[in-house]
């Protein structure tokens, strides 16, 4: 079976209130042939009759929360049951490149065309910019607490740092580490590990 040059991992970090936006513009993205879309959901993720409805081509799955972590009301069992279904996410994936973003994400047009193009390069893992798109004061305090290291312009050439919101991986290289994202997935965990294995990121 032929492999797709692309996996994109669609993670719902808030019940899946911003899923639209995101699959419509991953939907127009330009410039680039087959596209494998995964959506991991749990029990918590509202609205995906009319999801599925509108993105036929997208692969939404289950991801058991046993414990019902999702809706649990504690913080820590919500990010648990999240970065579950990230795992989830990257190990249905059957791209040769694995890109994982989240739902309240907005890909520009070409997106998809710029990992892959990026991905001619030696590096394994390749991050991304991440720009604040909403206004409001408590948006700009949380983009620059989270992803104020990625605002453009970011300088060219290795990083040290990438963000699980624009994040790709050559497959070999994160199959290569895979016990340590298989059941949990953890950033600096998996992108430690992925160092150690003499992995390099751009």
């Amino acid at each position: 079976m032929t492999r797709p040059p692309l996996s994109i991992v669609v993670a719902p970090v808030q019940r899946g209130t911003g899923l639209a936006g995101c699959l419509e513009a991953l939907a127009g993205q330009q410039d680039v042939g087959p596209v494998e879309i995964l959506v991991p959901v749990d029990h918590s993720v509202d609205g995906l009759e009319d999801l599925r409805s509108l993105h036929p081509k997208v692969t939404f799955f289950e991801v058991p929360d046993p414990d019902n972590d999702a809706l649990s009301g504690d913080l820590g069992r919500i990010h648990l049951a999240i970065d579950r279904r990230r795992s989830a996410g990257l190990a249905a994936a059957t791209g040769d490149v694995i890109a994982l973003t989240e739902e309240f994400a907005r890909p520009d047009p070409d997106w998809c065309a710029q990992i892959l193009e990026a991905h001619r390069e030696a590096h394994e893992v390749i991050g991304g910019a991440i720009e604040n798109a909403n206004p409001a004061v408590v948006n700009w305090a949380l983009y620059f607490s989270d992803a104020g290291r990625y605002q453009n312009p970011l300088p060219g050439g290795p990083a040290h740092y990438v963000s699980d919101m624009n994040v790709s991986y050559k497959r070999d290289a994160l199959h290569r580490v895979g016990e340590v994202w298989r059941e949990v997935y953890h950033e600096a965990g998996l992108h430690d590990a992925l160092r150690e294995a003499g992995g390099t990121f751009g």
